[in-house]
């Protein structure tokens, strides 16, 4: 059975194993463009990853959601 969970804080270890690493780095792109707001340019990938923890640690709303499979994150 899939189940679809809000992406909040206490989840971020769920949403690392959806993405994937590689050591301690993304093993691709976090598919996560976040613009800066001063300059409205896209950041460099590295920045991606915390960028979406800022998000998601500091939202009012969470900003995605995770699905899994039984107890597995898989989306």
């Amino acid at each position: 059975m899939i189940d679809v969970r809000p992406a909040t804080e206490d989840r971020w270890d769920d949403l690392v194993r959806v993405f994937g690493l590689r050591g301690d780095d993304p093993s691709w792109c976090w598919c996560q463009l976040f613009l800066r707001p001063d300059t409205r340019e896209a950041s460099a990938s590295s920045d991606n990853r915390e960028a979406l923890y800022q998000e998601i640690t500091h939202a009012e709303v969470p900003p995605g959601l995770i699905a899994y499979l039984g107890d597995d994150p898989a989306g």
